[in-house]
C-alpha cells in the first residue's frame, strides 16, 4: 500500500514537475532555515549545561546606586565566600573566581596568557570539567598548583607528561602542573585555560582581603532549592552587616544557567535575540507553507476530474482529505530530506557567520522530536486549505469544467501573498534597522580619539621603568603620546563606591566610574577639559587630586565644581581640579556614568600609545624594537583600540548578519511562490489577453496591467508591515542607551525592494503573456 502511494505520488509529481519542484524546494528552504535557527537557539540555551550540578549553582551579584540609578555587577569582596559558607548551612560550597592575565614562561618560550583564573580548591567540585590527568578533588589544594587544558599542555610541553612540570608565572612565581582537563566548550563563561589557587595570589589578611575591595566573582551551590526572594533578602542582610558604610547595597543570587541569556548586568539581554529568531524561524517556515498552499490550490483545480471520479466511485470527503494530507506529508518529507541536506551543506558557513561550533545532534531525543514537530507543523499548515478545498468539489461541476478559481479562493490566495510580502517587508525593515544601529554605534563620536590608538598589557616589571620606556617611544616622530591606564577607555568597569562631597547632605550612597592613569592620560586619549585644568607635572600634589566628568558634576549639583572636594569619614579632602567632557567609557548599550580620573598609578594595567598619521607600520616597528630591548622576557603583543571597540559589538554584528541572511531566504522563498502564482494567473487569463489583443491592446499595456496587480498586493503588504515593524524595532532599540531612531527611509527602501523584487519575479510571465498569439488563445472558442 505504501509503495503504491509512493508510485502514485511520483506520477503526479512527474506530470507537473515545475510546480512540485517549487513546492518541495520552497519547503526545503523553509525547513532548512528553521532547523538552523533551532540549532542556534539550542546552543544559546545550552550555556553551562555541562555542569552536573548546574541547576543548584548560583552566581552572586551586588546591586548599588550610580548616578542615582541602580546598577548590578558581579564583582564582590574577597571575604564574602568564606563568610557565606560559615553562616549559611544550606550553602554547600562557595567558590571565588578572579580572571587573570600573565606572562607564562617554560624554558626559553614565553607567552602572554589572557585566559587564566584564580579560584578556590572547591572549583572542580562545583563545576564539572573533564580531567584527563590529575585528581579534581585535590588539584588546587597546594598553594602553587596549576590545572591547564589539553591545548595548553600540548603548547608548552608537547609530548612530555605535563604532571609535575613547572611554569613560571608573571616572572616571579612558579606553579606545578597538578591536573590536565579537556579543552573547554565555548558554552560557558568559565572558559579558562589555566586555573591556579586564589589564595596564592590573594593572601588572606592582606589589603585585598577587604569588604570594600570588590574584584571576585562568587558562586554558591545549594543543598536544596530556595525561594529566590527569601535567599536574596538573607544575603543582603549578611553583606550589609559587614559593609556598614553602604547600607543600600544588595546581594542577589542568579542561576548560572540563566546568566548567558538573562545577564542582569546587560542593558540588552541576549534572550531578546532568542525570542526574535524563534519568531523569524516560524515566519520563514510560514512563508514556505503559504507557497505550498497557493501552489497546491491551483494544482488541485487541474485535478478536478480525478476528484470527481473518486467521489462517484464512493470516495468520502474524509478519504479525500486524508489522501491529500498524505500527499502533503510525502512532499513535506521530501522537502525535509532536501532541507537537511542543505543544513549539512551550509552548516560550516553558518558556524562561521554566528561564531559558533554547532554540530547536528541527530541522536538527541529533543532534536528528533523537534524535527518530527517541524514536519507535522509543515504538513498541517501547508495541507489544510488545499485538502479541504479539494474535498468540497462537486463531481458534476468537475465534469462540466466549472471548477475554477472563484472569488473566495482568489481572495484567500491574495491574502496569503500579501501576508508573505508583509512578513518579508517586516524582515527587511528589521534588518535595515539593525544595520543602521550598528553603523550608528561604530561611527558615533565616543568622546575620545579611538583611531591610531593602540594598547599593550603591562605588569609590575614594565611599570617600574615606564618613564624610560615612554621617553624612548616619543623619540620617534610617528609616536605622539604614551600613557598608563587602569582600564581601556572603552571598557571602564571599575567603580569606586561610597563617595561623598562637601556640602552633600543626602543619605544615598553614590558610586562613580573610576579611571586611573598618569599625567599624559588625557592628552593621549584626546579628552577635553572644559573647566579647571588637567593634571600637570608642575603640581606635585596632583596625585591626591581628581578630575570629574560632566555627568559627575551634574550628580553633585555643582555649577562650578572646581575647587570643591570629595571627603571621607576622616575629613581628608580630595580636591577636584577640573571637569572633562563626557566620553563613553562603556559600550553604547550602557548609559553615561559619573566618572573620576585619578593619578593612582598603582592601579594601572595598560600602556596606551598614540600613533600619528603617516606611516603606522614604522611607528609600530619602533614600538616593538623598544619593547624587545627593554623587556626581552615579555612577548610583544598589541592591539588597536578601534578594533577592540569593534569587537565589543561582535554579538550585534553577528545578529545583524544572521538577520540579513534569513531575510534574503524569506525573500527568495516568497519570490519562488510568486513566480508560480504569476504563471498560473497568466494561464487563467490566456483567453482574456487574447481578446484584449484582438481589440487592439498593446503588449506594453498588457504587461503593465499584469504587473500592477502584484504591485498593489505588495503595496498593501507594506502598509500592513510598517506599523508592526515600527513598534517592534522601537522596542528593540530601547535596549540601547544610545540609539538611532527607526528611520522613515528604511520603510521607503523596504517598499522599493519589495516592489522591485515582485516586478522582477513576474516580469517574465508578463512579457511572455503579452507575446501570445491571440489566434492560439481563442482557437478553441
Amino acid at each position: 500500500m505504501l509503495l503504491f502511494g509512493l508510485k502514485k505520488q511520483w506520477r503526479i509529481i512527474r506530470k507537473r514537475k515545475i510546480y512540485y519542484f517549487i513546492n518541495i524546494f520552497g519547503l526545503a528552504l523553509g525547513i532548512a532555515s528553521s532547523v538552523l535557527i533551532m540549532l542556534w537557539i539550542a546552543d544559546e540555551m545550552g550555556h553551562e549545561k555541562m555542569h552536573a550540578n548546574a541547576d543548584h549553582i548560583l552566581q552572586l551579584h551586588k546591586e548599588y546606586s550610580m548616578g542615582g540609578q541602580p546598577q548590578i555587577n558581579p564583582s564582590l569582596p574577597m571575604p564574602l565566600a568564606p563568610s557565606l559558607k560559615e553562616n549559611f548551612p544550606e550553602i554547600s560550597e562557595a567558590v571565588r573566581v578572579v580572571p587573570q592575565r600573565a606572562i607564562i614562561r617554560y624554558g626559553e618560550e614565553a607567552y602572554s596568557e589572557n585566559s587564566i583564573c584564580a579560584a578556590d580548591p572547591a572549583y572542580f567540585s562545583v563545576f564539572s570539567f573533564e580531567f584527563i590527568q590529575g585528581d579534581p578533588s585535590t588539584a588546587l589544594m597546594e598553594p602553587y598548583s596549576m590545572v591547564i587544558t589539553r591545548e595548553k599542555a600540548e603548547k608548552y610541553f608537547g609530548d612530555l607528561n605535563p604532571l609535575g612540570q613547572v611554569l613560571e608565572y608573571a616572572g616571579s612565581l612558579e606553579f606545578t602542573i597538578t591536573g590536565v582537563i579537556e579543552n573547554i566548550e565555548k558554552n560557558t563563561a568559565l572558559d579558562f585555560d589555566m586555573i591556579v589557587p586564589a589564595e596564592t595570589l590573594y593572601i588572606p589578611g592582606s589589603e585585598d582581603d577587604s569588604w570594600y575591595d570588590h574584584f571576585f566573582r562568587t558562586y554558591i551551590t545549594l543543598d536544596a532549592p530556595l525561594q529566590r526572594d527569601t535567599l536574596d533578602a538573607r544575603l543582603t542582610r549578611h553583606i550589609r552587616s559587614y559593609m556598614t558604610g553602604d547600607p543600600t547595597v544588595k546581594l542577589l543570587a542568579f542561576p548560572i544557567r540563566d546568566m548567558h541569556l538573562h545577564d542582569p548586568t546587560a542593558q540588552s539581554p541576549r534572550a531578546i535575540y532568542v525570542y526574535i529568531f524563534t519568531v523569524v524561524g516560524f515566519l520563514v517556515l510560514l512563508i514556505a507553507c503559504i507557497n505550498f498552499t497557493n501552489v497546491s490550490t491551483f494544482v488541485s483545480l487541474q485535478r478536478s476530474k480525478e476528484i470527481g471520479v473518486r467521489k462517484i466511485n464512493g470516495g468520502s470527503k474524509w478519504q479525500l482529505v486524508s489522501q491529500f494530507f498524505g500527499e502533503t506529508f510525502q512532499q513535506a518529507f521530501l522537502g525535509f530530506v532536501l532541507g537537511m541536506m542543505l543544513v549539512e551543506l551550509f552548516l560550516s558557513q553558518f558556524n562561521e557567520l554566528t561564531g559558533k561550533s554547532i554540530s547536528i545532534p541527530y541522536l538527541e531525543p529533543w532534536f528528533i522530536l523537534s524535527l518530527a514537530g517541524i514536519i507535522l507543523v509543515t504538513t498541517l499548515l501547508a495541507g489544510s486549505y488545499p485538502a479541504m478545498l479539494i474535498s468540497a468539489f462537486k463531481p458534476v461541476d468537475a465534469f462540466r469544467g466549472r471548477i475554477t478559481s472563484g472569488k473566495g479562493q482568489s481572495r484567500f490566495r491574495t491574502f496569503l501573498v500579501v501576508l508573505q510580502f508583509a512578513i518579508s517587508a517586516g524582515l527587511i525593515i528589521s534588518t535595515l534597522t539593525i544595520f543602521g544601529q550598528l553603523k550608528y554605534m561604530q561611527n558615533k563620536n565616543l568622546g575620545f580619539e579611538k583611531e591610531n590608538l593602540l594598547y599593550l598589557s603591562i605588569d609590575a616589571a614594565q611599570e617600574n621603568n615606564f618613564t624610560v620606556f615612554r621617553e624612548k617611544l616619543l623619540n620617534h616622530p610617528g609616536i605622539e603620546g604614551v600613557c598608563k591606564s587602569s582600564s581601556l577607555p572603552s571598557s571602564i568597569w571599575n567603580v569606586v563606591r561610597g563617595l561623598t562631597w562637601e556640602g552633600y547632605e543626602g543619605e544615598e550612597i553614590h558610586s562613580f566610574a573610576f579611571l586611573a592613569g598618569d599625567v599624559d592620560l588625557l592628552e593621549t586619549l584626546g579628552l577635553e577639559v572644559i573647566s579647571g585644568r588637567a593634571f600637570s607635572r608642575e603640581f606635585s600634589l596632583d596625585s591626591t587630586r581628581v578630575l570629574i566628568n560632566e555627568e559627575a558634576a551634574k550628580l553633585m549639583g555643582f555649577e562650578d565644581p572646581v575647587g570643591k572636594a570629595f571627603v571621607d569619614d576622616s575629613s581628608i579632602r580630595t580636591e577636584i581640579i577640573g571637569v572633562f567632557r563626557n566620553f563613553h567609557g562603556l559600550p553604547l548599550t550602557e548609559p553615561l556614568e559619573p566618572m573620576i580620573i585619578t593619578l593612582w598609578e598603582e592601579f594601572t594595567r595598560y600602556a596606551l600609545v598614540r600613533i600619528g598619521p603617516g606611516n603606522p607600520e614604522e611607528a609600530v616597528s619602533h614600538l616593538e624594537e623598544v619593547w624587545t630591548s627593554m623587556y626581552p622576557e615579555s612577548p610583544f603583543n598589541f592591539n588597536f583600540m578601534d578594533e577592540r571597540i569593534e569587537q565589543q559589538y561582535r554579538s550585534e554584528i553577528r545578529i545583524g548578519k544572521l538577520s540579513g541572511a534569513f531575510t534574503l531566504l524569506a525573500i527568495l522563498i516568497t519570490c519562488i511562490g510568486l513566480f508560480a502564482i504569476a504563471g498560473h494567473s497568466a494561464q487563467q487569463k490566456n483567453k482574456e489577453i487574447g481578446i484584449r489583443k484582438t481589440m487592439g491592446a498593446s503588449g506594453s499595456s498588457i504587461i503593465t496591467q499584469f504587473v500592477l496587480t502584484y504591485v498593489k498586493w505588495v503595496g498593501l503588504a507594506n502598509l500592513v508591515a510598517w506599523p508592526l515593524s515600527w513598534m517592534f524595532m522601537r522596542n528593540w532599540l530601547n535596549n540601547f542607551a544610545f540609539r538611532t531612531g527607526v528611520q522613515m527611509q528604511v520603510f521607503v527602501f523596504a517598499a522599493l525592494i519589495s516592489v522591485f523584487v515582485s516586478v522582477l519575479t513576474v516580469a517574465w510571465h508578463a512579457w511572455n503573456t503579452s507575446r501570445t498569439d491571440p489566434v492560439l488563445s481563442l482557437k478553441c472558442e
